[in-house]
Protein backbone atom coordinates (compact mmCIF):
# COMPACT_ATOMS: atom_id res chain seq x y z
CA UNK A 1 0.00 0.00 0.00
CA UNK A 2 1.39 3.38 -0.79
CA UNK A 3 2.00 6.04 2.09
CA UNK A 4 -0.77 8.10 0.93
CA UNK A 5 -3.29 5.53 0.86
CA UNK A 6 -2.05 4.61 4.22
CA UNK A 7 -3.35 6.26 7.85
CA UNK A 8 -0.67 7.37 9.96
CA UNK A 9 -1.31 9.73 12.78
CA UNK A 10 1.65 10.64 15.06
CA UNK A 11 2.18 13.36 17.93
CA UNK A 12 5.14 15.34 18.55
CA UNK A 13 4.42 15.07 22.60
CA UNK A 14 3.33 12.36 24.94
CA UNK A 15 0.30 12.78 26.41
CA UNK A 16 0.62 13.70 30.21
CA UNK A 17 -0.89 10.51 31.92
CA UNK A 18 1.23 8.73 29.63
CA UNK A 19 3.88 7.87 32.68
CA UNK A 20 6.36 5.28 30.94
CA UNK A 21 8.74 4.95 28.24
CA UNK A 22 6.77 2.16 26.14
CA UNK A 23 3.59 3.85 26.69
CA UNK A 24 4.77 7.88 25.60
CA UNK A 25 6.51 5.90 22.50
CA UNK A 26 3.21 4.10 21.50
CA UNK A 27 1.17 6.63 21.50
CA UNK A 28 3.86 9.32 20.20
CA UNK A 29 3.93 7.14 16.91
CA UNK A 30 0.24 6.69 16.29
CA UNK A 31 0.30 2.67 17.41
CA UNK A 32 -2.32 3.12 20.01
CA UNK A 33 -5.07 5.64 20.95
CA UNK A 34 -6.67 6.00 24.44
CA UNK A 35 -10.21 5.49 24.11
CA UNK A 36 -10.84 4.96 27.98
CA UNK A 37 -9.49 4.04 31.52
CA UNK A 38 -7.03 1.15 30.18
CA UNK A 39 -9.17 0.71 26.83
CA UNK A 40 -7.09 1.57 23.84
CA UNK A 41 -8.10 1.63 20.29
CA UNK A 42 -5.13 -0.48 17.85
CA UNK A 43 -4.16 2.00 14.92
CA UNK A 44 -3.50 0.63 12.00
CA UNK A 45 0.25 0.47 12.68
CA UNK A 46 0.15 -1.12 16.10
CA UNK A 47 -1.98 -3.26 14.68
CA UNK A 48 0.28 -4.76 12.06
CA UNK A 49 2.85 -5.33 15.51
CA UNK A 50 0.12 -7.50 17.13
CA UNK A 51 -0.40 -9.31 13.87
CA UNK A 52 2.80 -10.17 13.63
CA UNK A 53 3.54 -10.91 17.30
CA UNK A 54 0.19 -13.00 17.02
CA UNK A 55 1.75 -15.08 14.05
CA UNK A 56 4.80 -16.19 15.14
CA UNK A 57 3.07 -16.97 18.73
CA UNK A 58 0.66 -19.08 16.38
CA UNK A 59 3.27 -20.70 14.66
CA UNK A 60 5.14 -21.98 17.89
CA UNK A 61 2.10 -23.60 18.90
CA UNK A 62 0.59 -25.34 16.70
CA UNK A 63 4.26 -26.71 16.27
CA UNK A 64 3.61 -27.72 19.90
CA UNK A 65 0.51 -29.79 19.00
CA UNK A 66 -1.84 -27.43 20.23
CA UNK A 67 -5.13 -26.73 18.57
CA UNK A 68 -6.62 -22.73 17.75
CA UNK A 69 -10.27 -22.35 19.20
CA UNK A 70 -11.93 -19.44 19.70
CA UNK A 71 -14.30 -19.08 22.70
CA UNK A 72 -16.95 -16.35 23.35
CA UNK A 73 -15.91 -13.17 25.05
CA UNK A 74 -19.29 -13.17 26.73
CA UNK A 75 -20.01 -16.42 28.87
CA UNK A 76 -23.25 -17.48 30.70
CA UNK A 77 -22.60 -16.90 34.24
CA UNK A 78 -23.79 -20.49 35.30
CA UNK A 79 -20.30 -21.86 34.10
CA UNK A 80 -18.67 -19.72 36.50
CA UNK A 81 -21.43 -20.12 39.12
CA UNK A 82 -20.70 -23.98 38.58
CA UNK A 83 -17.16 -23.57 39.90
CA UNK A 84 -17.46 -20.66 42.41
CA UNK A 85 -15.36 -18.31 40.70
CA UNK A 86 -18.36 -16.16 40.18
CA UNK A 87 -18.14 -14.87 43.09
CA UNK A 88 -14.33 -16.00 44.06
CA UNK A 89 -13.23 -13.65 40.81
CA UNK A 90 -14.52 -10.38 42.92
CA UNK A 91 -14.17 -7.39 41.24
CA UNK A 92 -12.14 -7.66 38.46
CA UNK A 93 -14.70 -10.17 36.84
CA UNK A 94 -17.27 -7.77 34.85
CA UNK A 95 -20.61 -9.51 35.22
CA UNK A 96 -23.81 -7.96 32.79
CA UNK A 97 -27.07 -8.94 32.12
CA UNK A 98 -29.37 -9.46 29.33
CA UNK A 99 -32.91 -8.39 28.45
CA UNK A 100 -34.14 -11.28 30.32
CA UNK A 101 -32.33 -10.33 33.38
CA UNK A 102 -29.54 -13.12 33.23
CA UNK A 103 -26.24 -13.21 34.02
CA UNK A 104 -23.22 -13.49 32.06
CA UNK A 105 -19.29 -12.19 32.58
CA UNK A 106 -16.63 -10.60 30.50
CA UNK A 107 -14.45 -13.05 30.02
CA UNK A 108 -11.04 -12.85 32.06
CA UNK A 109 -10.00 -16.38 30.90
CA UNK A 110 -11.92 -18.93 29.72
CA UNK A 111 -11.04 -22.47 32.01
CA UNK A 112 -15.06 -22.68 32.08
CA UNK A 113 -15.75 -22.95 29.14
CA UNK A 114 -13.12 -24.89 27.73
CA UNK A 115 -14.10 -27.56 30.17
CA UNK A 116 -17.36 -27.58 29.28
CA UNK A 117 -16.24 -27.75 25.53
CA UNK A 118 -13.93 -31.06 26.68
CA UNK A 119 -16.40 -32.73 28.98
CA UNK A 120 -19.07 -32.34 26.27
CA UNK A 121 -16.94 -33.89 22.98
CA UNK A 122 -14.13 -35.92 24.52
CA UNK A 123 -15.32 -39.66 24.93
CA UNK A 124 -12.68 -41.25 26.17
CA UNK A 125 -9.49 -41.06 27.65
CA UNK A 126 -8.17 -42.24 24.19
CA UNK A 127 -8.69 -38.88 22.69
CA UNK A 128 -6.12 -37.65 25.45
CA UNK A 129 -3.87 -35.82 25.79
CA UNK A 130 -5.42 -32.53 23.71
CA UNK A 131 -4.55 -28.91 23.90
CA UNK A 132 -6.57 -26.34 22.78
CA UNK A 133 -5.65 -22.90 22.89
CA UNK A 134 -6.84 -19.31 21.61
CA UNK A 135 -5.52 -15.70 20.83
CA UNK A 136 -8.43 -13.76 21.93
CA UNK A 137 -9.68 -10.87 23.57
CA UNK A 138 -10.43 -10.39 27.37
CA UNK A 139 -11.31 -8.19 30.21
CA UNK A 140 -10.68 -7.03 33.48
CA UNK A 141 -11.91 -4.97 35.75
CA UNK A 142 -8.90 -3.03 36.88
CA UNK A 143 -8.82 -0.98 39.86
CA UNK A 144 -6.27 1.27 39.00
CA UNK A 145 -5.31 0.97 34.94
CA UNK A 146 -2.12 2.29 34.63
CA UNK A 147 1.13 2.22 32.24
CA UNK A 148 -1.00 1.96 28.60
CA UNK A 149 -0.82 -1.44 27.41
CA UNK A 150 1.05 -3.09 30.48
CA UNK A 151 -1.80 -3.21 32.98
CA UNK A 152 -5.10 -2.19 30.37
CA UNK A 153 -8.75 -4.01 31.22
CA UNK A 154 -9.18 -4.88 27.98
CA UNK A 155 -6.35 -6.61 26.36
CA UNK A 156 -5.64 -9.84 23.62
CA UNK A 157 -4.11 -12.96 25.40
CA UNK A 158 -2.86 -15.90 24.26
CA UNK A 159 -4.34 -18.91 26.69
CA UNK A 160 -4.03 -22.88 25.98
CA UNK A 161 -5.96 -25.44 28.13
CA UNK A 162 -4.35 -29.02 28.28
CA UNK A 163 -6.12 -31.99 29.17
CA UNK A 164 -4.62 -35.65 30.09
CA UNK A 165 -5.55 -38.42 31.30
CA UNK A 166 -3.40 -38.49 34.72
CA UNK A 167 -0.41 -35.97 36.48
CA UNK A 168 2.01 -37.78 34.62
CA UNK A 169 0.67 -36.52 31.36
CA UNK A 170 -0.14 -33.36 32.67
CA UNK A 171 3.50 -32.93 33.26
CA UNK A 172 4.49 -33.38 30.14
CA UNK A 173 2.42 -31.76 28.26
CA UNK A 174 3.50 -28.83 30.63
CA UNK A 175 6.96 -29.15 29.40
CA UNK A 176 5.39 -29.40 26.12
CA UNK A 177 4.26 -25.50 27.02
CA UNK A 178 7.56 -24.32 28.45
CA UNK A 179 9.78 -25.25 25.66
CA UNK A 180 6.64 -23.40 23.79
CA UNK A 181 7.07 -20.51 25.36
CA UNK A 182 10.24 -20.12 25.36
CA UNK A 183 10.82 -20.41 21.74
CA UNK A 184 8.68 -17.90 21.39
CA UNK A 185 10.49 -15.41 23.35
CA UNK A 186 13.93 -15.98 22.27
CA UNK A 187 12.12 -15.44 18.46
CA UNK A 188 11.30 -12.13 20.13
CA UNK A 189 14.69 -11.36 21.26
CA UNK A 190 13.59 -10.95 24.94
CA UNK A 191 16.03 -11.23 28.27
CA UNK A 192 13.54 -13.32 30.25
CA UNK A 193 13.06 -15.64 33.00
CA UNK A 194 10.95 -18.07 34.17
CA UNK A 195 9.38 -17.57 37.76
CA UNK A 196 8.26 -19.88 40.15
CA UNK A 197 4.90 -17.73 41.09
CA UNK A 198 1.28 -18.46 42.95
CA UNK A 199 -1.59 -19.95 40.82
CA UNK A 200 -3.86 -16.83 42.35
CA UNK A 201 -7.84 -17.22 41.82
CA UNK A 202 -7.07 -19.66 38.80
CA UNK A 203 -5.60 -22.41 41.00
CA UNK A 204 -3.05 -24.79 40.58
CA UNK A 205 -0.47 -26.83 42.00
CA UNK A 206 2.23 -25.65 39.66
CA UNK A 207 3.01 -22.14 38.40
CA UNK A 208 5.40 -20.39 36.04
CA UNK A 209 5.94 -16.82 35.06
CA UNK A 210 7.54 -15.22 32.09
CA UNK A 211 9.07 -12.52 32.69
CA UNK A 212 11.06 -9.96 30.72
CA UNK A 213 13.53 -8.52 33.14
CA UNK A 214 12.43 -4.25 32.37
CA UNK A 215 13.48 -1.09 34.42
CA UNK A 216 9.62 -0.62 34.56
CA UNK A 217 7.22 -3.25 35.25
CA UNK A 218 4.35 -4.72 37.60
CA UNK A 219 6.05 -7.14 39.73
CA UNK A 220 9.00 -7.36 41.83
CA UNK A 221 11.02 -10.45 41.01
CA UNK A 222 14.10 -12.19 42.93
CA UNK A 223 16.57 -14.54 40.95
CA UNK A 224 19.95 -16.13 41.76
CA UNK A 225 22.86 -14.71 39.52
CA UNK A 226 24.47 -18.18 39.85
CA UNK A 227 21.42 -20.89 39.21
CA UNK A 228 18.39 -20.96 37.69
CA UNK A 229 16.44 -19.88 40.53
CA UNK A 230 13.73 -17.41 40.44
CA UNK A 231 10.58 -16.37 41.51
CA UNK A 232 8.19 -13.67 42.41
CA UNK A 233 7.74 -12.09 45.68
CA UNK A 234 4.07 -14.46 46.64
CA UNK A 235 6.34 -17.42 46.00
CA UNK A 236 9.95 -16.66 46.95
CA UNK A 237 11.57 -18.86 50.17
CA UNK A 238 14.47 -17.94 52.30
CA UNK A 239 16.67 -19.99 53.18
CA UNK A 240 17.77 -21.15 56.65
CA UNK A 241 19.75 -18.62 58.36
CA UNK A 242 23.38 -18.93 58.70
CA UNK A 243 23.58 -17.54 62.54
CA UNK A 244 21.86 -17.35 65.53
CA UNK A 245 20.16 -15.27 67.39
CA UNK A 246 21.17 -14.10 70.63
CA UNK A 247 18.76 -15.52 73.03
CA UNK A 248 16.69 -12.66 75.49
CA UNK A 249 17.84 -11.51 78.76
CA UNK A 250 15.52 -9.06 79.51
CA UNK A 251 12.18 -9.70 81.77
CA UNK A 252 9.00 -8.21 80.80
CA UNK A 253 8.30 -5.13 81.88
CA UNK A 254 5.36 -2.79 81.52
CA UNK A 255 6.53 0.59 79.23
CA UNK A 256 4.90 3.64 78.74
CA UNK A 257 4.49 4.79 74.91
CA UNK A 258 1.93 7.21 74.94
CA UNK A 259 0.37 8.02 71.55
CA UNK A 260 2.75 5.30 69.96
CA UNK A 261 0.72 2.75 68.10
CA UNK A 262 3.54 1.66 65.12
CA UNK A 263 6.14 -0.09 64.93
CA UNK A 264 8.70 2.64 64.12
CA UNK A 265 7.50 5.27 66.47
CA UNK A 266 7.65 2.68 69.47
CA UNK A 267 11.72 2.09 67.97
CA UNK A 268 12.29 5.51 67.43
CA UNK A 269 10.83 6.13 71.30
CA UNK A 270 12.63 3.12 72.77
CA UNK A 271 15.92 3.96 71.69
CA UNK A 272 15.86 0.33 69.13
CA UNK A 273 16.31 -0.56 66.02
CA UNK A 274 13.19 -1.26 63.64
CA UNK A 275 14.19 -4.92 63.21
CA UNK A 276 13.99 -5.10 66.87
CA UNK A 277 10.41 -5.26 67.29
CA UNK A 278 7.71 -7.59 66.44
CA UNK A 279 4.52 -5.92 64.52
CA UNK A 280 0.84 -7.73 65.53
CA UNK A 281 -1.77 -7.70 62.60
CA UNK A 282 -4.99 -8.84 63.76
CA UNK A 283 -6.97 -11.20 61.37
CA UNK A 284 -10.82 -13.15 61.58
CA UNK A 285 -12.40 -15.66 59.84
CA UNK A 286 -16.11 -16.52 59.16
CA UNK A 287 -17.62 -19.65 59.47
CA UNK A 288 -20.93 -18.94 57.48
CA UNK A 289 -24.28 -21.11 57.23
CA UNK A 290 -25.73 -22.60 54.13
CA UNK A 291 -27.83 -19.07 53.81
CA UNK A 292 -24.58 -16.65 54.08
CA UNK A 293 -24.99 -15.95 57.67
CA UNK A 294 -21.68 -16.03 60.12
CA UNK A 295 -21.99 -18.59 62.85
CA UNK A 296 -18.74 -18.33 64.23
CA UNK A 297 -15.79 -16.33 63.75
CA UNK A 298 -11.65 -17.10 65.02
CA UNK A 299 -9.76 -14.56 65.09
CA UNK A 300 -5.81 -14.93 64.83
CA UNK A 301 -2.81 -12.54 66.08
CA UNK A 302 0.14 -12.62 63.78
CA UNK A 303 3.43 -11.47 64.59
CA UNK A 304 6.26 -10.56 61.42
CA UNK A 305 9.29 -8.40 62.17
CA UNK A 306 8.98 -4.82 62.49
CA UNK A 307 10.54 -3.96 59.31
CA UNK A 308 8.61 -6.68 57.40
CA UNK A 309 5.34 -6.14 55.79
CA UNK A 310 2.37 -9.11 55.55
CA UNK A 311 2.21 -11.27 52.10
CA UNK A 312 -1.49 -11.84 52.02
CA UNK A 313 -1.19 -14.52 49.59
CA UNK A 314 1.15 -16.26 51.64
CA UNK A 315 -1.44 -15.95 54.77
CA UNK A 316 -4.07 -17.15 53.00
CA UNK A 317 -2.11 -20.45 52.11
CA UNK A 318 -1.83 -20.68 56.25
CA UNK A 319 -4.21 -23.30 57.24
CA UNK A 320 -7.22 -22.25 58.46
CA UNK A 321 -6.65 -18.44 57.18
CA UNK A 322 -7.93 -18.85 53.97
CA UNK A 323 -10.78 -15.51 53.11
CA UNK A 324 -9.45 -13.96 56.03
CA UNK A 325 -9.84 -10.40 56.69
CA UNK A 326 -8.73 -7.79 59.44
CA UNK A 327 -10.12 -7.90 62.43
CA UNK A 328 -12.89 -5.02 63.78
CA UNK A 329 -12.19 -3.04 66.45
CA UNK A 330 -14.88 -4.25 68.72
CA UNK A 331 -13.26 -8.17 68.16
CA UNK A 332 -9.84 -6.39 69.07
CA UNK A 333 -11.65 -5.19 72.21
CA UNK A 334 -13.32 -7.91 73.13
CA UNK A 335 -10.15 -10.41 72.76
CA UNK A 336 -7.50 -8.34 73.96
CA UNK A 337 -9.12 -5.73 76.33
CA UNK A 338 -7.10 -2.70 74.48
CA UNK A 339 -7.37 -0.41 71.32
CA UNK A 340 -5.25 -1.42 68.28
CA UNK A 341 -1.65 -0.61 68.51
CA UNK A 342 -0.95 -1.37 72.26
CA UNK A 343 -1.39 -5.16 71.67
CA UNK A 344 0.82 -8.37 71.52
CA UNK A 345 0.66 -11.65 72.61
CA UNK A 346 0.48 -10.94 76.53
CA UNK A 347 -2.69 -11.50 78.60
CA UNK A 348 -5.42 -11.96 76.40
CA UNK A 349 -9.20 -11.60 77.55
CA UNK A 350 -10.41 -14.84 74.95
CA UNK A 351 -8.41 -17.28 73.23
CA UNK A 352 -6.96 -16.52 69.63
CA UNK A 353 -4.79 -18.59 67.24
CA UNK A 354 -1.20 -17.53 67.26
CA UNK A 355 0.91 -17.67 64.23
CA UNK A 356 4.65 -16.61 64.53
CA UNK A 357 6.89 -16.10 61.85
CA UNK A 358 10.30 -17.53 62.53
CA UNK A 359 12.44 -14.79 61.69
CA UNK A 360 11.93 -12.79 64.70
CA UNK A 361 12.19 -15.88 66.52
CA UNK A 362 15.97 -15.77 65.21
CA UNK A 363 17.00 -12.78 65.73
CA UNK A 364 16.35 -13.49 69.47
CA UNK A 365 16.19 -17.10 71.23
CA UNK A 366 15.54 -19.46 67.80
CA UNK A 367 17.53 -20.69 64.90
CA UNK A 368 14.69 -21.47 62.88
CA UNK A 369 14.92 -20.53 59.16
CA UNK A 370 12.50 -17.78 57.91
CA UNK A 371 9.43 -19.42 58.14
CA UNK A 372 6.57 -19.48 60.35
CA UNK A 373 5.17 -21.18 63.17
CA UNK A 374 1.39 -21.31 63.71
CA UNK A 375 -0.44 -22.81 67.30
CA UNK A 376 -3.43 -21.80 69.25
CA UNK A 377 -3.48 -19.78 72.50
CA UNK A 378 -5.93 -21.76 74.11
CA UNK A 379 -4.74 -23.97 77.35
CA UNK A 380 -5.20 -26.85 74.95
CA UNK A 381 -3.01 -26.25 71.51
CA UNK A 382 -4.73 -27.53 68.74
CA UNK A 383 -3.54 -28.32 64.88
CA UNK A 384 -5.16 -26.05 62.26
CA UNK A 385 -6.70 -27.84 59.40
CA UNK A 386 -5.71 -27.65 55.81
CA UNK A 387 -6.72 -24.59 53.68
CA UNK A 388 -6.36 -22.93 50.07
CA UNK A 389 -4.89 -20.30 48.58
CA UNK A 390 -6.68 -17.08 48.02
CA UNK A 391 -5.07 -14.20 46.68
CA UNK A 392 -7.85 -11.02 46.76
CA UNK A 393 -7.37 -8.83 49.32
CA UNK A 394 -9.33 -7.91 51.69
CA UNK A 395 -9.74 -3.69 53.38
CA UNK A 396 -12.02 -3.91 56.25
CA UNK A 397 -10.43 -2.17 59.08
CA UNK A 398 -6.68 -3.01 59.58
CA UNK A 399 -4.86 -3.60 63.21
CA UNK A 400 -1.77 -3.33 63.86
CA UNK A 401 0.46 -2.73 66.34
CA UNK A 402 4.43 -3.26 67.70
CA UNK A 403 6.10 -4.97 70.71
CA UNK A 404 9.78 -4.99 71.39
CA UNK A 405 11.64 -8.57 71.67
CA UNK A 406 13.24 -7.29 75.01
CA UNK A 407 10.85 -4.79 76.12
CA UNK A 408 6.96 -5.70 75.70
CA UNK A 409 4.55 -3.40 75.89
CA UNK A 410 1.25 -3.00 77.83
CA UNK A 411 -2.21 -1.35 76.62
CA UNK A 412 -2.10 0.24 80.01
CA UNK A 413 0.65 3.47 80.99
CA UNK A 414 2.57 1.92 83.45
CA UNK A 415 5.57 3.79 84.62
CA UNK A 416 8.67 2.30 82.62
CA UNK A 417 10.99 -0.23 84.80
CA UNK A 418 14.64 -0.46 84.28
CA UNK A 419 15.72 -3.84 82.49
CA UNK A 420 16.62 -6.88 83.79
CA UNK A 421 18.93 -9.38 82.93
CA UNK A 422 17.03 -12.60 83.84
CA UNK A 423 15.81 -16.08 82.00
CA UNK A 424 14.73 -15.08 78.67
CA UNK A 425 11.09 -14.64 77.87
CA UNK A 426 9.36 -17.89 76.74
CA UNK A 427 5.80 -16.25 76.12
CA UNK A 428 5.86 -14.17 73.11
CA UNK A 429 7.31 -16.78 70.59
CA UNK A 430 7.27 -20.63 70.13
CA UNK A 431 10.37 -22.86 71.75
CA UNK A 432 12.71 -24.62 69.27
CA UNK A 433 10.86 -27.80 70.51
CA UNK A 434 7.38 -26.26 69.70
CA UNK A 435 8.51 -25.64 66.52
CA UNK A 436 9.79 -29.31 65.79
CA UNK A 437 6.31 -30.47 67.41
CA UNK A 438 3.33 -31.89 65.56
CA UNK A 439 1.61 -28.97 66.45
CA UNK A 440 3.50 -26.74 64.50
CA UNK A 441 2.64 -25.75 60.74
CA UNK A 442 4.93 -24.04 58.33
CA UNK A 443 4.55 -21.62 55.98
CA UNK A 444 6.15 -18.09 54.93
CA UNK A 445 5.34 -14.55 55.57
CA UNK A 446 7.13 -11.88 55.43
CA UNK A 447 6.22 -9.77 52.15
CA UNK A 448 10.22 -9.98 51.52
CA UNK A 449 12.26 -12.83 53.39
CA UNK A 450 15.65 -12.38 53.76
CA UNK A 451 17.37 -15.08 51.17
CA UNK A 452 20.74 -16.83 51.91
CA UNK A 453 21.22 -16.68 48.15
CA UNK A 454 23.28 -13.91 45.85
CA UNK A 455 19.80 -12.78 44.28
CA UNK A 456 18.91 -9.68 42.53
CA UNK A 457 15.58 -7.66 43.31
CA UNK A 458 14.60 -6.07 39.85
CA UNK A 459 11.44 -5.23 38.49
CA UNK A 460 9.82 -7.28 35.50
CA UNK A 461 6.90 -7.28 32.71
CA UNK A 462 4.70 -10.52 32.84
CA UNK A 463 4.86 -11.90 29.17
CA UNK A 464 2.89 -15.45 29.86
CA UNK A 465 2.21 -18.39 32.59
CA UNK A 466 1.77 -21.62 33.03
CA UNK A 467 0.44 -23.83 35.65
CA UNK A 468 -0.69 -27.07 35.98
CA UNK A 469 -4.08 -27.94 37.81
Amino acid sequence: MKASQFFISTFKEAPADAEIASHQLMMRAGMIKKLGAGIYTYMPMGLRVIRKVEAIVREEMNRAGAIEVSMPVIQPAEYWQETGRFEKMGDELLRIKDRHDRDFVVQPTSEEVVTDLARQEIKSYKQLPKNFYQIQTKFRDERRPRFGLMRGREFTMKDAYSFDRDMDSAKASYQVMASAYRKIFDRFGLTYRAVAADSGAIGGDLSEEFQVIAATGEDAIVYSTGSDYAANMEKAEAAAPLATGKVGTQTMAKTATPGKSTCADVAELLGLPLQNTVKSLVLATDQKDDKGNVVKTQVWLLLLCGDHDMNEVKVGKLAGLTDFRFATVPEIETHFGCQPGYLGPINMKLPVKLVVDREPGRRSSTTSPSAAATRSTSPTPTRASPSSANRHRHKRARSSSSTPLSCPRSHDRATPQAPQRKQPNRNQLPTQEELRSSQVTVCYLARIAPLRVIVTPCNSLLLGELLVE
